[in-house]
């Protein structure tokens, strides 16, 4: 924390600091001497330097899967240290190592204080340049970035133990100030969240045609999750792999997944939830893939926005590459990052985005990196420490179980970590949230609790919006729910007790609850239980489905009660329940569509046809819808589901092979509340 705070007031003074200082650049070199542990480093003309005349080599041959060398600047203590501190970054240049050997970097000062070791990268054939946060490579270790004597470079291996690294123009500089964030509303709004796991993500089911699983999560799981605390739901999708394995990689928006996440935005809208859409498991990217790998990314993120960007930004977020491994440097992965987000704001510049790190967005991936130029990003880290305690047992994994928690510094290992991100939050002051963490269900007991308590405490001490992996029952997996559906009975409960999960049954039961219009009022009838008297409900009405207005008021009755209410003429077009209940707690019905006025009338074009029209409907969000075709006796003559996007929709309507004469064409929401309606004439004559 010293060195952070350090570090921010020589950030203060940038303006009177110099722009650069060469360390080893254009001839200019501030190294006196170097050394060198399972390799031989040297200075070289040979192998095409990256600038200048020279370059440092280190064929390495590992032991233990690891080799290094040092540049030493202070000629071993008897001269003196270079100030670092008035720079923001150290750029670097390499190239080199054989495929899945790393390149790694720390500071060093004096003797024996040394900065975090940060990942440069991995294989590559040409230079490339890397440009490192000093506040990364200050961490929470203390270091002194005013005498820095050494830089140090690791090689870790893991196929094979030999090969060639070189590296070239080392530089401070500092770069330029960011924007001040404005996601902080947004990330302080999501407090609690869970995951909705191996539902949309699930892409090893893709191969036995058992993609997706769409009962792995229904309505009445939100339902039970907004009434336990949850906030906000992570839907992660394979999104990459339900498009075209080659360009323009279009979307197959018919796939059943996709009518799966408007049924997710459907709900969290109906619960006044926020949801993450989230692109999973994605095509991996690598320091040697990431430039052909930037196309396909961008055209699924241009679909996605397209098809997406008119949620509410206030509690629709976009996420838009989960867990990027260590295969590819934090530089890199910058760059293709950037291109996305340069994507996405071409089509949706409102959405609040969510960006991690390398290495599995871990938080060293996260706080060796930096926030990018835009300012409506919250940044997020996973973490599942000790992997060899959360991860036991699983068949995925292969590890052995039997492993207990806490042993030795796993306490103070945690909540360093967190401690790591919080100080990265606040010296970038940008907002940061946990997006995964978990325990497995292999783990004793005991070890589990011990878990799950050291880890809610570090989340509730830092504050970080949070949001479990996988709380639904599944074998091989974190669940803290023992079977399905998730209930009160089969919690683990140092889970509920850590979580402050409230698991009291919800205190209204809507049974039934319609719209018909009387007398061009919207007249909204329900039934509802309610175990005691004293509650109220709260009649909202809406133009679009997500902000809302008091209607009006009405007392509720214990037990099972009819209740109708009558409301003024207006351009409204939703209707919902909310009941609130004595501890002031809010629950709310599902989304109930105005039966009165135009919005209820279907455009069809051309009418009269010869067989062939379309239908215009708006709608207010994504949702799963039933178009329906009657003949002049009711008769049900057609019937496909539909999926609906934001604002209007064009849907063909074949009438082709029907007699002549007048049909009635109806839209049903999932619910069964009708979205519109409206009558077309077929004349085969025309």
């Amino acid at each position: 924390m010293k060195s952070v705070l350090f570090l921010l007031f020589a950030l203060v003074c940038l303006p009177d600091a110099a722009h650069s200082l060469d360390i080893y650049k254009n001839g200019n070199s501030l190294i006196i001497d170097v050394w060198n542990v399972n390799g031989t480093v040297s200075e070289t003309t040979a192998s095409q330097p990256y600038e200048g005349g020279q370059h440092y080599q280190f064929p390495y041959a590992s032991v233990n899967n690891w080799a290094g060398y040092g540049l030493n600047m202070d000629n071993w203590g008897s001269g003196s240290p270079v100030n670092f501190s008035g720079f923001t970054h150290l750029r670097i240049a390499y190239r080199g190592l054989s495929a899945g050997h790393f390149l790694s970097i720390k500071l060093r000062q004096g003797n024996s204080v040394f900065g975090p070791e940060i990942t440069v990268g991995g294989a590559t054939s040409t230079y490339t340049v890397v440009n490192l946060s000093l506040l990364s490579l200050a961490g929470s270790s203390g270091i002194n970035l005013n005498e820095i004597s050494e830089i140090d470079l690791s090689v870790t291996t893991q196929n094979g133990n030999t090969g060639t690294v070189y590296i070239d123009a080392i530089e401070l500089y500092n770069s330029t100030p960011l924007p001040t964030s404005t996601a902080w509303d947004e990330a302080n709004s999501m407090q609690m969240g869970l995951n909705l796991a191996n539902f949309l993500e699930a892409y090893w089911l893709l191969p036995f045609n058992a993609y997706p699983d769409a009962a792995r999560f229904v309505r009445s799981d939100l339902a039970f999750f907004k009434n336990a605390g949850y906030k906000t739901i992570r839907m992660p999708v394979i999104f990459e792999r339900l498009a075209n394995a080659n360009a323009p990689y279009t979307l197959n928006t018919n796939q059943t997944a996709f009518a799966l996440v408007d049924s997710v935005i459907a709900w969290a809208n109906a619960f006044n939830m926020n949801l993450i859409i989230d692109n999973h498991h994605g095509y991996e990217v690598t320091d040697a893939n990431y430039q052909s790998e930037i196309p396909r990314k961008c055209a699924i993120w241009r679909q996605l926005a397209q098809r997406y960007g008119g949620l509410p930004a206030n509690r629709f977020f976009f996420e838009l590459y989960n867990e990027p491994t260590n295969s590819i440097s934090n530089t890199n992965l910058r760059a293709m990052m950037q291109a996305i987000i340069d994507t996405v704001r071409v089509y949706d510049s409102n959405q609040t985005l969510i960006i991690g790190g390398n290495g599995w967005n871990s938080a060293s991936g996260l706080t060796s990196s930096e926030p990018y130029y835009d300012a409506n990003v919250i940044y997020t880290f996973h973490n599942y420490d000790p992997y060899f305690f959360t991860h036991q047992g699983f068949s995925w994994t292969g590890l052995p179980t039997g492993v207990t928690f806490p042993q030795g510094a796993d306490l103070s290992d945690l909540a360093n970590t967190f401690q790591s991100v919080k100080d990265w939050s606040d010296f970038y002051d940008v907002p940061v949230f946990l997006g995964e963490f978990g325990a497995g269900s292999w783990a004793d007991a005991t070890s589990r609790c011990n878990w799950i308590e050291a880890m809610t405490d570090n989340i509730y001490l830092q504050n970080f919006p949070h949001a479990y992996w996988s709380p639904k029952h599944m074998p091989d997996d974190f669940g803290f729910f023992t079977s399905t559906p998730p209930s009160a009975s089969n919690v683990v409960p140092c889970f509920a007790d850590a979580l402050n999960l409230n698991l009291t049954p919800a205190s209204v039961d809507f049974i039934s609850a319609y719209t018909r219009c009387d007398d061009r009022q919207n007249e909204l009838r329900w039934s509802a239980f309610t175990p005691d008297a004293g509650l109220k409900f709260e009649i909202q009405h809406s133009t679009d489905g997500f902000n809302w207005s008091t209607a009006g008021w009405l007392e509720a009755r214990a037990g099972q009660q009819d209740y109708a209410f009558n409301d003024q003429p207006g351009d409204w077009r939703h209707y919902r329940l909310a009941c609130h209940n004595l501890s002031g707690k809010v629950e709310y019905s599902p989304l109930l569509s105005a039966a009165c006025g135009e919005n209820n009338t279907l455009q069809i074009f051309p009418n009269p046809t010869a067989g062939n029209a379309y239908l215009s409907i708006e709608s207010a969000y994504s949702q799963d819808a039933i178009l329906t075709i009657y003949d002049r006796q009711g008769r049900l003559i057609q019937q496909q589901q539909q999926g609906l996007h934001v604002g209007e929709n064009l849907l063909p309507v074949s009438l082709e092979g029907l007699s002549d004469g007048l049909y009635w064409i109806a839209i049903l929401a999932e619910n069964g509340v009708l979205l519109g309606q409206g009558k077309v004439l077929k004349d085969s004559r025309l």
